[in-house]
């Protein structure tokens, strides 16, 4: 996040959670939720958006549910 210009403890502030959750986001361990997404969106000013958090097999599932 630091290269939107976003601290980490700016963020977990923000999204009310711990900075060690901010790392597990960006590590890839776990994925923050919705409202986390939209704050997250916002402070970036639109670079990470919540389908920047979505993994391929959500897509695809999304995609079978609309059929």
């Amino acid at each position: 996040m630091d290269e939107h210009g976003v601290k980490h403890a700016d963020l977990a502030s923000a999204c009310g959670v711990t900075r060690p959750n901010v790392g597990y986001w960006l590590s890839g361990s776990s994925r923050p939720g919705w409202r986390a997404c939209a704050i997250i969106e916002r402070l970036t000013g639109g670079s990470v958006t919540m389908r920047d958090w979505l993994t391929e097999e959500d897509v695809l599932a999304a995609e079978r549910a609309r059929r």
